[in-house]
């Protein structure tokens, strides 16, 4: 599976905000300040199933050290 680049789709979401994107990764079909949030507002939308990101704070990475 190739990395999927999201910058220019994230863009103009705020950090700390879920997104629902489409299954494909390639639109913004919901937001919300939960998963939960997110995903109803794109299933409102009419959405099917949807991919939830966390969009992450600036200089703070997606991942977390594990000991």
């Amino acid at each position: 599976m190739e990395p999927n680049d999201l910058t220019n789709i994230i863009k103009d979401a705020s950090p700390g905000e879920w997104i629902a994107l489409s299954m494909d990764s390639t639109r913004i079909l919901g937001r919300g300040k939960t998963a939960e949030d997110a995903k109803n507002s794109a299933l409102s939308a009419g959405a099917g199933q949807v991919v939830l990101f966390h969009v992450p704070f600036p200089n703070i990475g997606i991942a977390a050290p594990v000991s």
